[in-house]
């Protein structure tokens, strides 16, 4: 029997309780579902097929949110989350469901994202590449900081909130930054280090970053400080870089108030001043704080999809927002001369120092944003066969789209983690004359609505 069109609004007010039915998911944490008169709801955690009971817990302009209190008939897609806490972190929030549904729902997803443009009506989209197991694969741990001095934990935040959940064990952390980060609490709590106060703007540890280069084994610590000189973290330093697996140690200084992560200021204490990694057998150096993939098998599967779609022979590669270098770096066997764009000076110099180790005639770096550093490009005549972009999430200016049509590449391969603005920068630059071919993707973030997808565009 179809539910009933029609309620009545009060009916909805929060506290209320519904019997629902689970729909489908969408590009959000929480699934769709409907409750017996017809209102649509998000319940976190619902799996497509169940029928369940939830209370009224938030109401929005267009969106009602609920919480889920008692599971009637469980859908057939439905497995016990192997993490205890996702009832109350919102890291993970598709942990009830199959992992293979998982992926066809992202495939659906991407695939109704893309269609709904007319001109890419007809484009092939395919479900995503997933990885096995999908679990102990973030090799990026960054965790706030609670509790009390000499009693610090790590955690993260209750959805939609910032109410703090603290976490003994992740499971989908890499197994040594969950080693590493347990080791770095005891030497902090063994100095008493007080834990950032966001109401009072009080206490010295923010964050705590733990980055693994899972191709080599070294392992990075940045510790995230209101202000560098309140502690005398080189006294700690010695400590932390003892750690076992620790390769370097860094303090980054964030005195905002704001939701920024990492401040302006990063001080290196100890060990290595770069982690040295290894993806699809190519040698990559890194710093802690510039932007890499948090998914090390995934992003072999990311480099080998780009590697696919580019041309088998470049004469001149452009790698716009290039980062490290990742991409650069695995495309140089086919490539004899690469321009890099990028704004972060770190990860520039990490790229300078790997593609100095690749197989180029020539490979020239440019530091600063996309729109100025094309626009030079362009006046000095630069030729470019082929760009690799992987843009922010706020995805390319009008101004980019305008150079990269000025430049002319034959093919474009476009990365991107924010499917809506991946396909508004799909449609922009097909306005100026090329042809989107394929969408590929990679479950980057297995768990939850994330992936990473990959267009290719020719002329």
């Amino acid at each position: 029997m179809s539910p009933k069109r029609h309620d009545v609004d009060g009916s909805f007010a929060v506290g209320s309780k519904h019997i629902a039915h689970v729909q489908r998911l969408d590009a959000s944490a929480a699934a769709i579902a409907l409750t017996e008169t017809g209102r649509k709801v998000r319940v976190p955690r619902g799996v497509p097929g169940d029928t369940v009971q939830v209370e009224i817990v938030a109401r929005g302009r267009k969106e009602i949110w609920t919480r889920l209190l008692r599971i009637d008939t469980p859908s057939k897609d439905r497995i016990d989350a192997p993490c205890k806490a996702i009832d109350r972190c919102g890291l993970c929030p598709w942990q009830n469901l199959k992992y293979r549904e998982q992926l066809s729902s992202k495939g659906r997803i991407l695939r109704e994202l893309i269609h709904s443009q007319t001109a890419f009506a007809s484009v092939p989209v395919h479900d995503p590449v997933g990885i096995s197991p999908p679990l102990g694969y973030r090799t990026k741990v960054q965790m706030p900081a609670g509790g009390l001095p000499g009693a610090l934990k790590l955690g993260f935040y209750a959805p939609r909130s910032h109410d703090f959940v603290a976490i003994q064990d992740c499971i989908v952390q890499h197994p040594v930054a969950e080693h590493v980060r347990h080791r770095v609490i005891g030497v902090l709590n063994r100095h008493q280090i007080a834990p950032y106060n966001e109401q009072t703007h009080s206490g010295d540890l923010r964050t705590v970053l733990v980055r693994v280069a899972e191709g080599t084994g070294q392992v990075a610590v940045v510790v995230v400080v209101r202000s560098y000189e309140s502690v005398d973290w080189a006294l700690l330093a010695n400590e932390l870089v003892a750690i076992e697996d620790v390769t370097g140690v860094w303090a980054n200084e964030n005195s905002g108030t704001g939701n920024a992560v990492l401040g302006p200021r990063t001080v290196h204490l100890g060990g290595a001043r770069r982690l040295e990694d290894r993806i699809a057998g190519v040698t990559l150096q890194r710093t802690p704080t510039s932007f890499f993939q948090t998914n090390h098998r995934a992003t072999e599967l990311l480099v080998r999809t780009v590697s696919q779609m580019m041309p088998t022979a470049i004469n001149t590669l452009l790698d716009l927002y290039g980062g490290g270098g990742l991409f650069s770096a695995m495309l140089a066997d086919r490539t004899n001369t690469v321009h890099l764009i990028e704004s972060n000076p770190d990860a520039l110099a990490s790229a300078k120092a790997t593609l100095n180790d690749r197989p180029l005639q020539s490979a020239t770096m440019h530091l600063g944003t996309a729109e100025d550093k094309l626009r030079h490009l362009l006046v000095e005549k630069t030729q470019v066969d082929a760009i690799v972009a992987d843009p922010p999430r706020a995805g390319m200016s009008p101004d980019v789209i305008q150079s990269i049509h000025a430049l002319d590449p034959k093919a474009l391969v476009v990365v991107s983690c924010h499917p809506k603005r991946f396909v508004r920068d799909l449609a922009a630059l097909q306005s100026t004359g090329y042809r989107l071919r394929e969408v590929r993707s990679v479950d980057m973030f297995p768990h939850t609505h994330h992936l990473e997808a990959v267009g290719l565009l020719t002329r």
